[in-house]
């Protein structure tokens, strides 16, 4: 990886929401107010932009932005999909710093994409072997790509087999924090087990999985269903002109490995 030449791809749902969240404080005399200082949010905001573009020493960068939630596609296949997240107060500044992005600096925002698949889609497509995500979002995980976590500083590099085994994981014990199950009953201790068993088997992988998700109910459509929550699209997962996109499935095992 060139460093100077690398393109940073930014997670701008997470900067944006930390930023102006760190700046909201309730009212000192009104009680359910809060104050908000909008000229130090969008003055630190700046700093951590540029503290990561002086840290890997590039001017290359590009916003990322989820789309609207009622239109996320993984909605349509599982309707719960983040419908934990509903009825939650947005920072008061979060849209203005949205904003202030969107109009300084290049973004990508897709019609029915979160950001985690457009950064995906990036990162394994025309910025593949040259790309770091810059995200604190456990997720990316999942992608064989470098990652810096600009909250605790730390730049990991995510191996092929890294990322499906962090897949694997993901399915097993659900997101909480997106609102889907897993196999319910099997946590990480079960999960972890369970990919130790299998390290040797990992392209076939799919069939003990199954097997496993059958102990606690579950039929193979319902363990699909969790596996589509997981998977975050790649490159080819999504026609940008139709907004059609190309369902994981099992067989796509062999070219994640």
């Amino acid at each position: 990886m060139n460093k100077k030449d690398v393109m940073l791809l930014i997670d701008g749902d997470l900067l944006c929401f930390q930023t102006s969240i760190a700046f909201q404080n309730k009212h000192p005399f009104i009680e359910g107010e809060f104050e908000y200082d909008s000229k130090l949010a969008l003055r630190v905001l700046e700093q951590r932009i540029r503290l990561m573009m002086a840290t890997f020493e590039t001017g290359r960068i590009e916003f990322h932005f989820s789309c609207d939630r009622k239109k996320n596609w993984r909605r349509q296949l599982v309707e719960s999909y983040k419908m934990n997240r509903n009825g939650k107060l947005t920072p008061i500044g979060l849209s203005s710093l949205i904003s202030y992005v969107m109009s300084a600096y290049p973004y990508v925002k897709e019609g029915i994409l979160e950001a985690d698949d457009t950064l995906s889609i990036a990162a394994t497509g025309k910025y593949k072997g040259n790309n770091i995500i810059c995200s604190l979002d456990k997720d990316f995980l999942s992608i064989n790509t470098k990652i810096w976590n600009w909250t605790k500083k730390i730049l990991k590099t995510q191996s092929k087999k890294d990322a499906f085994r962090f897949f694997i994981y993901q399915i097993i014990i659900g997101d909480s924090a997106d609102n889907f199950k897993g196999i319910k009953g099997i946590g990480k201790v079960g999960a972890a087990k369970f990919l130790a068993q299998q390290s040797k088997n990992l392209l076939n992988i799919w069939g003990p999985l199954c097997e496993l998700g059958a102990t606690k109910g579950h039929d193979e459509e319902y363990m699909l269903s969790q596996a589509r929550m997981a998977h975050l699209l790649r490159d080819g997962d999504y026609n940008w002109d139709t907004q059609e996109i190309i369902l994981w499935e099992p067989e796509m095992i062999n070219n994640m490995l």
